[in-house]
């Protein structure tokens, strides 16, 4: 089954849950710092890996109200407008995934449960648990396609700078959010990463947004996750099986508490 701590906890009052922390756990001592793949060495970032700091994409901001992206005015006002009813009602609004809509990127990247990376001849593959999300990041030389198809992962290029894997992505739904703040994005989201290992049990992962649309100035935020420990699979995850936060009526997200199912609508 699926774990029981599911996306009720991406609404509500998620932003107090930190993950593994490397202070916890020292992680798998037999894990290679690096790997051949196809005769080239490269950093292990390949494995299983688990998230720290909170939900919100800014995972060292635990407070929504704290969130401060560089909006211009207008979309400042409207995400101000937003996460303000929200902690006044505790009725939240607009997050698509509560209808089993994918994250997509770049939110996918703040992987809610674990994630995994693949290794592979001129791919670097990247499934997220939640929802099932799996990016290929091509990293044979090839560029972005000139019309490239709008999906909820993007378009993905990466290339190695020494030990740091550069991840180029384009071609982003401009319908997903953020995060569960409701925080919106436009259609000309661009997104680079630069991953790059801290230690041989330490993945960081440093996202710059570039959006001309609805931003001032590039984002730049650090994720940090822990090797998750040995023998740690991915579970399946089939939202439409296990819905906790089905939207109601009137568009506000629910919430379903694992034994008290049966006194929701």
């Amino acid at each position: 089954m699926k774990k029981s701590a599911v996306l009720s906890l991406v609404l509500c009052g998620a932003m107090a849950a930190t993950g593994v922390h490397a202070a916890d756990y020292a992680g798998p001592k037999a894990a290679p710092a690096r790997v051949s793949v196809n005769g080239k060495e490269l950093p292990n970032i390949g494995g299983v890996w688990i998230r720290t700091g909170s939900f919100l994409f800014d995972g060292s901001v635990r407070d929504p109200l704290k969130m401060n992206p560089p909006y211009k005015p207008e979309w400042m006002k409207e995400f101000d407008e937003h996460r303000k009813q929200v902690a006044e009602t505790g009725v939240n609004t607009g997050d698509p995934t509560a209808g089993c809509l994918p994250p997509g990127m770049p939110r996918m990247m703040s992987a809610v449960y674990p994630m995994e990376i693949l290794l592979t001849e001129d791919q670097v593959t990247i499934i997220t648990e939640w929802m099932g999300q799996i990016r290929r990041v091509y990293t044979d030389g090839r560029p972005h396609p000139e019309d490239p198809d709008i999906t909820y992962v993007g378009h993905s290029t990466g290339h190695w700078e020494g030990d740091t894997l550069v991840i180029d992505t384009v071609a982003m739904n401009g319908e997903t959010r953020l995060d569960q703040t409701g925080m919106k994005h436009s259609d000309q989201i661009h997104v680079v990463e630069r991953m790059r290992l801290l230690s041989v049990n330490q993945l960081e992962n440093e996202l710059t947004l570039y959006d001309p649309v609805a931003f001032t100035q590039p984002w730049t935020v650090k994720r940090i996750f822990n090797r998750a420990p040995p023998g740690e699979e991915m579970r399946e995850f089939v939202c439409m099986e296990n819905n906790r936060n089905p939207i109601q009526a009137d568009g506000s997200v629910g919430v379903v508490l694992q034994g008290n199912e049966a006194k929701q609508p």
